[in-house]
């Protein structure tokens, strides 16, 4: 599962810079649910080692294009957002006295703390672009012609996100028995680079 994680989060980053134009100087927030990244339930099953992997994965990516990482604690902490203190200071931010911990803060703004040279806790950013990690479901719903609300569904995929929506696509065919095209569209933060490859429009 772990480089399951790495390999999509390494994906889902390279994806982002290159949609939002980020460039170097500039800040990426990240917030991240290890436990829903396990397949658990957000703020109830902290798994430090899928938080490593992660920041494992996106770090050097963001490193590497001269991306300011910023990552965003949880609740317990006021969503309060780590940093490196050189982008507090270029970007005149003030900081807070909290040091995250994996159950009060978030397993991956531990990870991040931890990870980087001089962290600093801020109450809030102006990012230039973000992302959420951590979703384990696939949400699908069918319309009608006039947009009439046929059928809905939420699932867990457990990190098998191409084998359960391949899944879920074939549940709708065999339910609705479709014979004939339809109109598709994904959407998500995973979804990108799956209607990128499936050749279906993404909506944001």
């Amino acid at each position: 599962m772990l480089n399951k994680i790495k390999s999509d989060a390494a994906l889902a980053i390279n994806e982002l810079i290159e949609t939002s134009g980020i460039r170097s100087g500039e800040i990426m927030v990240i917030g991240c649910s290890s436990s829903e990244l396990t397949g658990g339930t957000i703020g109830k099953a902290s798994a430090p080692e899928a938080a490593e992997a992660l920041l494992d994965a996106v770090y050097p990516i963001l490193k590497e294009k001269g991306i300011f990482l910023a990552a965003q604690c949880c609740e317990h902490l006021n969503r309060a957002i780590i940093i490196e203190r050189e982008c507090a200071k270029k970007y005149q931010l003030d900081e807070v006295c909290v040091v995250p911990q994996p159950k009060a803060g978030g397993s991956f703004a531990t990870a991040v703390y931890k990870r980087m040279s001089d962290p600093v806790a801020v109450e809030a950013i102006k990012a230039h672009a973000g992302i959420d990690i951590g979703s384990t479901t696939i949400k699908c719903v069918v319309l009608d012609d006039n947009g009439n609300l046929l059928h809905k569904s939420y699932e867990r995929h457990f990190a098998m996100i191409k084998e359960k929506t391949r899944e879920v696509i074939k549940g709708l065919i065999d339910q609705f028995n479709i014979t004939e095209p339809v109109v598709c569209a994904v959407s998500g933060s995973a979804g990108m680079g799956l209607a990128e490859r499936a050749g279906v429009p993404f909506v944001q």
